[in-house]
């Protein structure tokens, strides 16, 4: 009997992050056009003058987490505010069923979860070894 193939393209691999009480972050495993498009965003511009050989460098480091996760989140569920109170979001053919909700609640994370939460998607896209 012949093995069957291993199948790498059309699949999504996911990953839900727990944070607690209910509230997760679930994120996928970037594919080359979605790493392509976080790359884009994220790329560094670099000047040189070749008179004086002085380089600058636009860094915009708040702005790669937020393209990390505008990449590959794809569903939410945070309490907001109280206890009762639930924001919940997906993506629906690459797009937020509530954009404005999406960009709340990303801006309105605190930061030690955002910087959890990019560990964790780093871990799956194997960016851990390219920040080191």
């Amino acid at each position: 009997m012949a093995k069957k193939p291993n199948i790498y393209f059309g699949t999504d691999v996911t990953k839900k992050y727990e944070v607690d009480d209910g509230q997760w972050f679930e994120h996928k495993k970037m594919n080359e056009g979605q790493k392509r498009l976080y790359e884009s965003k994220t790329n560094n511009e670099y000047k040189m003058n070749p008179n004086t050989q002085e380089m600058t460098m636009n860094l915009k480091v708040g702005e790669e987490r937020q393209a990390m996760f505008d990449v590959v989140v794809i569903s939410y569920r945070v309490l907001w505010g109280n206890e009762d109170t639930f924001k919940e979001g997906k993506k629906v053919n690459g797009n937020w069923d509530d954009q404005a909700q999406w960009e709340e609640v990303r801006d309105g994370m605190p930061s030690d979860l955002a910087l959890k939460l990019q560990e964790d998607i780093a871990d799956l896209n194997n960016l851990l070894n390219k920040k080191k």
